[in-house]
């Protein structure tokens, strides 16, 4: 939530948080498998939505940072 009210707030951060979230449900969605060993319909439905949301910061994001780049 903090980091949906920082991209309605339009901060510079916002898209790589997002990502780091969506990255971060995938990870969690396949060691939790891994541990476990059984399938669930919510572990392919929660694993979508973190690439869901990963792949849609990465356009948000990229204009940021191909700034940041050429200002270095």
């Amino acid at each position: 939530l903090v980091v949906a009210a920082m991209g309605l707030g339009r901060h510079p951060l916002a898209p790589f948080l997002a990502f780091a979230i969506g990255c971060g449900q995938m990870m969690w969605i396949v060691i939790q498998l891994a541990i476990i060993e059984e399938l669930s319909f919510l572990h392919p439905l929660m694993f979508g939505v973190g690439l869901v949301i990963a792949a849609s910061a990465v356009p948000w994001g990229w204009p940021t940072f191909r700034a940041w780049r050429t200002a270095v």
